[in-house]
């Protein structure tokens, strides 16, 4: 199920506006989806939070994944308000 995205400054990179599960996305690509500095992929990738597989020295964000770690983060934050 694609997750739509909304891209409002041309200097962010040029992503689909919705993911799918064949997509590969970079860091900034992810960031973008995320709404978060690259920075912050990176760091949330260094402490286990964020799923991704790396390709050489690079990081890459299947769609499949990104979705499934999307859903599940969605889930957790609906489960523990109250």
């Amino acid at each position: 199920m694609p997750i739509p995205i909304a891209i409002h400054h041309s200097a962010e990179p040029k992503i689909p506006y919705s993911i799918t599960p064949s997509d590969i996305l970079t860091v900034a690509e992810a960031a973008a989806v995320l709404k978060i500095s690259p920075d912050t992929v990176r760091a949330m990738c260094d402490r286990g939070e964020l799923p991704h597989r790396k390709c050489g020295n690079r990081r890459r964000f299947p769609g499949w994944l990104l979705i499934e770690w999307l859903n599940n983060s969605q889930i957790k934050k609906e489960d523990t308000q109250w």
